[in-house]
């Protein structure tokens, strides 16, 4: 949870998961089964880049990236609240105290062949209580916001912040991280429109038809007002 206080650093914790128990799981296993890399400053280790060369490890490459951008695509939560455009690689870490040492404050606003990020995703894959330490720190306007999430609840910020991840001092801590390019250019809207998707969510349980229709109205009008028009939506896999 977040545990400081923050006024227009447009930082959003998700409320509820994103992903099921299981379906982290399975985003994790899957990408155990390809090559797996260890960071050389002992911060993580990651699942690494196939090798195009072998049919093997293409397919299985393949398969890891068809189970969890389909994930993402029925998560509506993620899909309406974040309207993503474009969407980079993700990273699946693994930190433990053996490789698990303090990764410093850093940015993720770089721009290489695939896309310029605009937002940074961090999708947690393991539950509080399986390691110590290890929180993820988000900086805005001049706040930490200091995370520890439930499995499968994601935190998303602006790529120019800056972002650090504690030491994990015990058990294990599983992560994903990705990058975006939102529909939605202004923050502002950004956060108004992740916000809604949290309300909604709250909610949508004990609503009555009536009720769930208007508010799922109320989001398109929302969503469709904030959107640039200009941007082409599909994911980079």
């Amino acid at each position: 949870m977040i545990t400081e206080p923050r006024w227009r650093s447009f930082i959003v914790e998700t409320t509820q998961p994103i992903f099921t128990p299981e379906q982290c799981d399975a985003i994790y296993d899957a990408s155990q089964k390809l090559p797996v890399k260890e960071d050389e400053l002992k911060r993580f280790s990651y699942m690494g880049q196939s090798d195009k060369d072998d049919p093997s490890q293409q397919e299985l490459a393949k398969n890891f990236y068809n189970l969890f951008y389909g994930f993402l695509q029925d998560s509506t939560a993620y899909v309406n609240g974040c309207a993503p455009a474009q969407t980079s690689i993700p990273i699946i870490s693994t930190s433990t105290p053996k490789l698990g040492k303090e990764w410093q404050y850093h940015r993720d606003d770089f721009e290489d062949k695939q896309m310029k990020r605009e937002w940074t995703v961090i999708l947690s894959l393991s539950d509080p209580d399986d390691y110590e330490g290890g929180e993820v720190v988000m900086l805005g306007n001049g706040s930490e916001s200091i995370l520890k999430m439930p499995k499968g609840w994601m935190a998303i910020c602006p790529a120019e912040n800056y972002v650090k991840y504690n030491e994990v001092t015990g058990g294990q801590r599983r992560l994903a991280r990705w990058c975006i390019i939102s529909g939605i250019k202004d923050k502002t809207q950004f956060e108004i429109n992740m916000r809604y998707q949290q309300l909604y969510q709250a909610f949508e349980e004990n609503l009555s038809e009536q009720a769930d229709e208007l508010f799922k109205l109320a989001n398109n009008m929302l969503l469709n007002s904030f959107l640039d028009k200009s941007e082409i939506y599909s994911d980079d896999k």
